[in-house]
């Protein structure tokens, strides 16, 4: 089935806003490209994450959620947010207002330092 890809343009004051719609004639079509793009966006800051965690540690220095906000450019509320899923997945431990790489972490971080070196 092929794919549409349509381009809706919405006038707004003086701005106008194009949206693109890509569906491939499934209704939930729409839905999977988002979650898809959802995915990575949350993969890509717990990889920004572990690198300035990484960074902080090399440094000698502690990361903190505030600095963790302002290096992801992020709202205090979505830094608590990263900061629970990644203790849950078992890649920093927090203490107080301290965050530390675990060792899976810091194996992670520097997998992804690797990577992004190349």
């Amino acid at each position: 089935m092929p794919v549409r890809q349509t381009i809706n343009s919405k006038q707004k004051g003086e701005y106008e806003y194009y949206i693109l719609v890509i569906n491939n004639g499934d209704p939930a079509g729409g839905c999977a490209i988002y979650k898809t793009y959802r995915t990575a966006q949350e993969r890509e800051q717990v990889e920004d994450a572990l690198k300035h965690l990484l960074d902080r540690e090399q440094q000698g220095r502690h990361a903190s959620p505030e600095s963790l906000a302002g290096t992801l450019n992020l709202q205090r509320g979505n830094v608590m947010r990263l900061i629970e899923a990644m203790e849950t997945q078992d890649l920093l431990e927090s203490r107080g207002t301290e965050l530390q790489l675990t060792t899976q972490g810091e194996r992670w971080a520097l997998h992804v330092l690797r990577a992004h070196r190349l």
